[in-house]
């Protein structure tokens, strides 16, 4: 048997449907990057150096990532 809806649990219930679906269609402002290396006042030399240890690729061993390469 087939339970029908009273008239103002439907009609409230298309309110709502109808108020959530207006506020989704509000337009949205993106963020902005800005490049801001440029103004760094660190000298380049071209030698870095640094080493990070972590699950990287997620396989469940600790990987060890040192300059552009990932052991």
């Amino acid at each position: 048997m087939m339970k029908s809806l009273r008239f103002p649990d439907c009609t409230a219930k298309s309110l709502l449907f109808f108020l959530l679906l207006a506020t989704l269609c509000v337009p949205m402002n993106a963020q902005t990057f800005t490049n801001a290396s440029s103004r760094l006042s660190s000298a380049a030399n071209g030698f870095e150096w640094g080493t990070s240890v972590a699950d990287f690729n997620n396989d469940g061993w600790v990987d060890i990532y040192e300059r552009g390469t990932l052991y």
